[in-house]
């Protein structure tokens, strides 16, 4: 996977910013010792080493080349010699550095297709329990009738797989708020938030067919599973990252989102 260009540039400039200081003290050192008697760089016996002599031997000596064009007298070659093994270390440095930040950014990459792979799977499981409650309003002004022990079962009753997906997705997109994830999931939440503002309307509208059709599904478990499913769609939907992603725009060309869902969950809580 290709490094990010903002960090491969930042990279590059502190490996090449610690490269030209270490060469630059270097230079600065052969330079005062030139000045010194029976030490420093010389280029023959009449010549001693200036400023752009001294810095093209700290280049040629930190990376090795070592032309011999130049030579050290003294303790110079200490000198030299600690700059070349610099040179060495730095080169194996900078390599770590290169790899470990191309595992950081394919680790990173996998993260983030993850949490991706894994927020989709959470829409999907809200599109299931949407079209099943969709399929069941279709059925029902078809029919014209509903069997009333459907409302009396717990795992089986019409609206519990949209509440045990919504519970599944608001543990999900708390854990994705927590480990700061939310901004790369815009388009991702915006899609939940669609599907789930649709959920809370077929929901609206299967019980009022459900009072139309006077089915008997006012029950115990129908109550504790209907507001509970209301409080979770009502708990995402309140969410800070929905507001601004909705903040810009109207939903659906004209109302506000949290308002058109609680609109619809108000009336569902309405029913008891």
């Amino acid at each position: 996977m290709p490094l990010d260009n903002h960090q491969r540039n930042k990279l590059a400039l502190k490996l090449l910013t610690i490269l030209a200081v270490v060469i630059l003290i270097f230079a600065a050192a052969y330079f005062f010792l030139s000045q010194q008697p029976n030490t420093g760089l010389s280029k023959d016996e009449k010549h001693i080493a200036g400023v752009w002599d001294c810095i093209y031997f700290s280049v040629v000596t930190i990376t090795t080349l070592g032309y011999g064009d130049l030579a050290p007298t003294g303790v110079t070659r200490l000198l030299a010699a600690l700059e070349a093994l610099f040179g060495l270390i730095f080169a194996g440095y900078s390599i770590s550095q290169v790899m470990s930040l191309r595992q950081e950014t394919l680790i990173e990459y996998l993260t983030s297709e993850r949490i991706k792979s894994n927020y989709n799977k959470c829409i999907e499981d809200i599109i299931d329990a949407k079209e099943q409650i969709g399929d069941r309003r279709r059925f029902l002004n078809a029919a014209q009738s509903a069997n009333p022990i459907d409302f009396t079962l717990y795992r089986d009753h019409p609206f519990y797989l949209a509440l045990k997906n919504m519970k599944t997705l608001s543990e999900y997109t708390a854990h994705v708020e927590q480990i700061g994830r939310t901004e790369s999931l815009i388009e991702e939440l915006k899609l939940t938030a669609h599907h789930i503002e649709e959920l809370a309307s077929l929901s609206r509208k299967y019980l009022h067919w459900l009072v139309q059709y006077k089915v008997d599904w006012k029950t115990r478990h129908s109550e504790e599973i209907v507001i509970e499913l209301c409080d979770e769609i009502e708990k995402f939907s309140s969410l800070d990252i929905i507001s601004r992603i909705f903040s810009s725009k109207p939903y659906k060309g004209g109302g506000d989102y949290v308002q058109i869902v609680t609109k619809a969950t108000q009336n569902i809580r309405s029913r008891f």
